[in-house]
């Protein structure tokens, strides 16, 4: 409508995206909510990331004795996989079941996410 005049407290920026607010302290509040946000969500992704290198760690330092194990196993038969069969076809079959249907994939983690995701890493050994 051509006789409707807007208000200073409703003005809109030019790209027709929310209003301006009219508390300065209001817009201060709203973008130290997101930084905070954002570092909340950094540093929970780099504490998953620490979990999964402790994990790794303790596996390859022997902390704990029959998890190593099944590692140090399960890399001598893909070294003996590898030197029977060569790098193309087990590259060929990797690539095949990984890229399976869905039909064919089961809901539940593979074994070896499974053990990695149930060793303990030090935040769960200092409680």
């Amino acid at each position: 409508m051509e006789g409707d005049i807007i208000a200073p407290d409703e003005a809109v920026d030019g790209d027709g995206g929310s209003a301006v607010p009219s508390d300065p302290y209001s817009a201060l509040k709203q973008n130290y909510d997101a930084v905070l946000q954002f570092t909340t969500t950094v540093q929970n992704v780099l504490d998953g990331w620490a979990a999964s290198i402790e994990r790794l760690q303790a596996l390859v330092t022997w902390q704990d004795p029959t998890a190593s194990t099944v590692l140090l196993a399960s890399m001598l038969g893909l070294a003996l996989a590898l030197a029977l069969l060569g790098l193309r076809p087990l590259a060929t079959l990797g690539l095949l079941w990984v890229f399976r249907p869905p039909a064919l994939r089961d809901p539940c983690p593979p074994p070896p996410v499974n053990l990695l995701g149930r060793l303990p890493n030090r935040s769960d050994m200092t409680l």
